[in-house]
């Protein structure tokens, strides 16, 4: 991809590691049988390579790969008319879970877009999301950034956006459950603080890096 869009061949760590510094980026599962292993190319630096599981040793030709990431892709960007959008992603992440791997670039690009859906649009702000959704949140939002770390250590523009739905969901969920008597209102408050203090560190470094 690289040499025919930049007109240059990359030997980096991460290109020629079929698992992409233990991302899986580009991983698709096994559907032989019950393996559910992962499929990944056998020669990453070539476009053209055959893929392979890593568990069972199925061989799956490049073509495919294509044609099925080609689809998928279609299809997260033309969402149907109508449909509300965390269900439309929740869905294909649903839909696909026996083909993609979980940190999958196209499961990554889903779960980025759902961890600032949900507690951002109508019928799913944050005040009035079940626990079941505000964990849903707190997942995908945790799921992002540990691919974000691997792949872009330090911070980034991205990483501080997920890391501010990250805590104030955090917040919300601790402050639920204080005021069932879950937890003792000091966790709250101790939480509140490390929540300030991480929001002054965020706009420190956000005006410092990306306002210039």
């Amino acid at each position: 991809m690289l040499e025919k869009k930049w007109l240059f061949e990359c030997n980096c760590a991460r290109c020629t590691d079929p698992t992409e510094g233990g991302t899986y980026l580009s991983a698709l599962l096994c559907r032989t049988g019950k393996c559910g292993g992962a499929v990944l190319p056998l020669d990453p630096t070539d476009g053209s390579s055959e893929w392979r599981c890593r568990k069972c040793n199925t061989e799956i030709d490049t073509s495919l790969v294509i044609k099925i990431v080609t689809s998928i892709s279609s299809q997260i960007d033309n969402p149907s008319p109508g449909v509300q959008p965390i269900y439309f992603y929740e869905k294909l992440i649903s839909l696909y879970s026996n083909i993609l791997h979980p940190s999958h670039y196209l499961n990554y690009q889903m779960k980025e877009r759902l961890s600032i859906l949900y507690g951002n649009i109508p019928g799913f702000l944050l005040k009035s999301m079940t626990r079941p959704q505000l964990d849903r949140k707190i997942q995908v939002c945790l799921e992002v950034l540990d691919v974000q770390n691997k792949l872009y250590p330090g911070h980034s523009s991205i990483k501080i956006k997920i890391l501010g739905e990250l805590n104030k969901t955090r917040l919300c969920t601790v402050k639920r459950d204080v005021d069932h008597g879950i937890l003792l209102r000091v966790c709250y408050e101790n939480i509140l603080r490390s929540e300030e203090d991480l929001k002054k560190y965020l706009q420190l470094y956000k005006t410092k890096f990306f306002n210039k």
